[in-house]
């Protein structure tokens, strides 16, 4: 009786893990989405501002100013992307899934 009680409090565990992980993913991407349009959007603010100031039009300071908002959100969108990958890794570990050949086919590989 006392075996079975523990069986299906580890279930009950486990099955928290997984929904768990699986927000985590989800939160995780809807982040890196929204930071994706967010960089986009900040990307075109300081063409346009590096336009006004070659023309005359604008400050320098408004240029760099652009250009570090640009590069804060780029770097926002690095993080977003590792907390993805650090997800699906949870995600896998989970379920089980989560060895070298899971590695090896799931995550990019860069030179």
């Amino acid at each position: 009786r006392a075996a079975q009680e523990q069986l299906r409090l580890t279930r009950m565990a486990t099955a928290q893990q997984v929904d768990d992980a699986r927000a985590a993913y989800d939160a995780a991407r809807a982040r890196m989405a929204a930071l994706d349009a967010a960089v986009q959007q900040v990307a075109e603010v300081a063409r346009i501002t590096a336009l006004a100031h070659d023309v005359g039009d604008g400050t320098q300071t408004d240029y760099l100013i652009a250009e570090a908002n640009l590069f804060r959100a780029r770097s926002a969108f690095v993080q977003a992307r590792h907390s993805v990958i650090a997800a699906r890794v949870e995600l896998a570990r989970v379920l089980g899934e989560l060895n070298r050949s899971w590695l090896v086919t799931s995550l990019e590989t860069l030179p």
